[in-house]
C-alpha cells in the first residue's frame, strides 16, 4: 500500500453560467449587510457628531429611509453604477451634514437642499429601474490576448515615469507638496490620466487574482506619489468589488478593513501634503473624517457665498471645456474658488454636483440638476449593464459615481471617457485577433476557446438572495 496520503476531495463550486443571456445583476446579501450598516453608522454619526436640534434629527431619519428605500424597497444593485453613485453621495456629501459637530455647523440651507433631493430622488429611481427590463450584466466575451493586459501595465509605468521625469522628483514628497503637486500637474495631467487609465483597466483585464493584487500594489504608490489620491484609491475599490464582494460572510470583514485603510491612507495623504503641523496631535483624527465633510463644507459656503448676481447659467461646463484648448486655461472649479474667497494651499474646490447646480441656476438648479444628472448615471449605467463586460462595468461605475462630488465635465473627461476608449480599444484588439485565428470552416465555439471569456465574478454578485 502506497505511503501516500490521499487528500479528501472538496466540493468545487459551480461556475457560473456564461451563456448569452448574460449574468443577473442584483444586491449580494453580504451588501444588504453592509446597508443596514450605513444607516447604523447615519444614526450613530447624529448621536455623536450631529446637531441637536429637530432639522438635524429629521435628516439623519431621512438618510437612513431614504437608503433603505433606494436598495430595499426600489431594489438598486449595490454595486450598479446607478447604486455605487447613490453610495458616493452618501458617503461624500450627505454624511457631512452629520460631521459638522467636529468642524463647522452646515447651513439650514444646504440640509434643506439634501433633504429635497432625499424625497425627490426616488421617485426619478423607480422610473429608471423599470422592473423586468435591467436584470443581467453582459458577457460579450472580450476577454483579449493574454499580453494585452501587461501592455497595458506597462503603458501605465512609462507614463507615470516620464511625469515623474517631466517633473524631476516626487510630488508627494516635496516640501510645500499641496502647492507644488498642482504645479506638477499644469500641463502634465495627461500622463497621469493616462496612466491611472491603463493601470485600471490592466489590473481588471488580468486573470489572475496574485498578479491583480501585485500590479495593485505597484501602481498605487506610483499614482499616490504624483499627489493624486482618488485614482489610487478608486483601483483599490474596484479590486475590492470584482474580488471581495461575491465571498459570503467575509465581505463584512473585507469591507470594514478595506474601508479602514482607504479613509486612513486618504487622510495621511492629506496630511502628508497639508504638513504635520497644520493639525493639532489632540484632533489628529479630524483629517481622516475630513474627506467626508469637505464637500458637504464646499457646498455650504457655496450656497452662502455665491453672489447672486454671478449665476452662470451653464458657463461653469463650457469653462471645462475651454481647458482642453492649448495655453493656460482656468478650470471651473478654480474659478469658484477666487469668487468664493479661498485661499487654502492646492488646487480648485470640488462643489459637489448640488453646488454646480446652485452656481449655475440657483437654488433651483441644485434640486433639479442633480436629479437629471441621476437620470445621466442610471441611463449610462443600463447601456453599461448590456453592452459592457462585467469586470469593465464596475470600473465604469466608479467612474460615474465620481460625479457625485465634482463636477461635470471634469469627470467625464478625465475619468469616464478615457476608460470608455480603453475598453473600445480592447473590443477592437479582440475582434481583430479572432478575426486571425478563425477560420470560414470553424465553428464559433472553436473560436471561443482560443479566445477564452472574461473570467466570471462569483455567483452571489448577480443573485438578490
Amino acid at each position: 500500500m502506497s505511503g501516500r496520503r490521499r487528500l479528501a476531495s472538496r466540493p468545487r463550486t459551480a461556475a457560473p453560467d456564461c451563456s448569452e443571456e448574460g449574468l443577473e445583476l442584483g444586491t449580494p446579501a453580504s451588501a444588504k449587510a453592509l446597508i443596514i450598516s450605513l444607516v447604523c453608522l447615519t444614526l450613530v454619526c447624529q448621536v455623536s457628531f450631529g446637531g441637536a436640534d429637530l432639522l438635524s434629527q429629521v435628516y439623519a431619519v431621512t438618510l437612513c429611509v431614504y437608503l433603505l428605500v433606494i436598495f430595499f424597497v426600489l431594489r438598486v444593485p449595490a454595486f450598479s453604477g446607478l447604486g455605487m453613485y447613490v453610495f458616493y453621495l452618501f458617503f461624500f456629501v450627505q454624511l457631512g451634514v452629520l460631521l459638522q459637530g467636529l468642524y463647522q455647523p452646515i447651513s439650514r440651507s444646504v440640509v434643506y437642499i439634501l433633504l429635497g433631493y432625499m424625497v425627490l430622488s426616488p421617485f426619478v429611481v423607480f422610473l429608471l429601474r423599470r422592473p423586468g427590463k435591467h436584470k443581467t450584466l453582459a458577457n460579450t466575451g472580450n476577454q483579449p490576448p493574454s499580453g494585452v493586459p501587461a501592455l497595458l501595465f506597462v503603458i501605465g509605468l512609462v507614463s507615470v515615469f516620464a511625469f515623474y521625469a517631466q517633473v524631476g522628483t516626487v510630488p508627494l514628497l516635496a516640501p510645500d507638496a499641496e502647492n507644488f503637486r498642482i504645479e506638477a500637474l499644469a500641463g502634465r495631467a495627461s500622463n497621469v490620466i493616462l496612466a491611472s487609465t491603463c493601470f485600471s483597466v490592466a489590473i481588471l483585464l488580468q486573470p489572475k487574482a496574485s498578479r491583480r493584487l501585485l500590479w495593485l500594489a505597484i501602481a498605487c504608490p506610483l499614482l499616490l506619489g504624483s499627489g493624486v489620491r482618488s485614482q489610487a484609491m478608486t483601483m483599490v475599490l474596484i479590486v475590492f468589488v470584482t474580488y471581495w464582494v461575491g465571498r459570503g460572510k467575509r465581505f463584512l470583514l473585507a469591507g470594514g478593513v478595506i474601508g479602514t485603510i482607504l479613509v486612513v491612507g486618504y487622510g495621511l495623504v492629506g496630511v502628508a501634503r497639508a504638513g504635520l503641523d497644520t493639525w493639532a496631535w489632540s484632533s489628529i483624527y479630524k483629517p481622516f473624517l475630513w474627506r467626508l465633510y469637505v464637500n458637504t463644507s464646499n457646498l455650504d459656503a457655496v450656497v452662502r457665498l455665491y453672489p447672486d448676481t454671478q449665476f452662470r447659467y451653464g458657463g461653469t461646463f463650457l469653462d471645462d471645456l475651454v481647458v482642453l484648448l492649448p495655453g493656460p486655461q482656468e478650470s471651473s472649479m478654480m474659478k469658484l474658488k477666487y469668487v468664493l474667497g479661498m485661499n487654502f494651499d492646492g488646487g480648485s474646490v470640488t462643489p459637489s454636483v448640488f453646488g454646480e447646480w446652485y452656481v449655475n441656476f440657483g437654488l433651483v438648479g441644485s434640486l433639479v440638476g442633480p436629479l437629471l444628472v441621476l437620470v445621466l448615471v442610471g441611463v449610462l449605467d443600463r447601456i453599461h449593464a448590456r453592452h459592457v463586460d462585467s469586470r469593465m462595468y464596475y470600473l465604469l461605475g466608479f467612474a460615474l459615481a465620481g460625479l457625485a462630488t465634482t463636477s461635470l465635465v471634469p469627470i467625464l473627461i478625465n475619468s469616464y471617457i478615457p476608460v470608455m476608449a480603453a475598453y473600445a480599444l480592447v473590443v477592437v484588439v479582440n475582434k481583430s485577433t479572432l478575426g486571425r485565428r478563425s477560420s470560414p470552416g470553424r465553428s464559433v465555439s472553436r473560436v471561443r476557446r482560443v479566445a477564452p471569456r472574461w473570467e466570471p465574478l462569483p455567483d452571489p454578485l448577480f443573485s438578490w438572495d
